[in-house]
């Protein structure tokens, strides 16, 4: 009997270690599995957080592009007796072009189309008075930019251009059928600084939102007129989005 318990107890010892050893493989597997997708993680982690530093350097370009639309209306308005009603719209688009000198400053080109359209329309007066006016602007020339950088997608950049503007203006009178039609147009030399958001999606594509500038000119104005015209405007409330290219 002592015999057979001794053999006995041999095979429950022999059982448990063959257990104990089956277990530390599945715990080394499971710990190597762990481990591989621990490393997995943080290589993934480490590869967003390199492409998240989506910083320019000497060397890039950079191809940007914004849209501004603005519409623009009254409820009928009444004055000295007679109703009124306006509308003013406009759409613009500004392409550009930038090369990187240095990590933070880039030249470039940029061209800039604005169409603006308005109309007042006497809506109680007899003589049905109803006044049009179109406007289009039209600039070009060179870019300087430099680059703030706030985070490591956001840069706010400072836009200057230095370039020709043009800008036509086209006037409809109509007065009980009657039509009266005069145009104007101006030629001056541009100067503007634009202040501009840029945030990085990627390492390459961007949105930008720029608010206003601060823009001086001086030329022609009236074909009418000889004198020369100054212009100086600071416009902090329109807003322009737009989207940019980084390679």
């Amino acid at each position: 009997m002592k015999k057979r318990g001794s053999g006995y107890r041999k095979k429950i010892m022999l059982i448990f270690a063959y257990i104990i050893k089956i277990q530390a493989k599945f715990i080394n597997l499971i710990n190597s599995y762990v481990m591989k997708k621990i490393f997995v993680s943080l290589a993934v982690l480490f590869a967003c957080a390199a492409t998240a530093f989506a910083q320019p350097v000497k060397g890039d370009m950079m191809i940007k592009g914004s849209i501004g639309l603005s519409v623009d209306g009254s409820i009928p308005y009444e004055e000295l007796g007679v109703k009124y009603s306006d509308a003013n719209n406009s759409i613009s688009v500004a392409p550009s072009f930038e090369y990187f000198l240095s990590d933070n400053f880039s030249i470039g080109g940029t061209v800039y189309v604005n169409s603006i359209w308005t109309r007042n329309k006497a809506v109680s007066d007899p003589n049905k008075i109803v006044a049009r006016d179109g406007i289009t602007e039209f600039s070009i020339g060179f870019n300087a930019n430099y680059y703030i950088r706030m985070t490591d997608r956001l840069y706010l950049s400072l836009n200057g251009f230095l370039g020709y503007y043009n800008i036509a203006n086209r006037s409809m009178m109509n007065t009980n059928g009657s039509k009266e039609i005069t145009k104007n147009s101006g030629n001056f030399a541009l100067l503007s600084v634009t202040p501009t958001l840029n945030y990085f999606i990627n390492n390459n594509w961007m949105l930008t939102a720029s608010v206003g500038n601060v823009a001086a000119a001086i030329g022609k104005g009236p074909a009418s007129s000889k004198a020369n015209n100054y212009y100086l405007n600071a416009d902090f409330g329109t807003i322009t989005l737009g989207v940019g290219y980084k390679f």
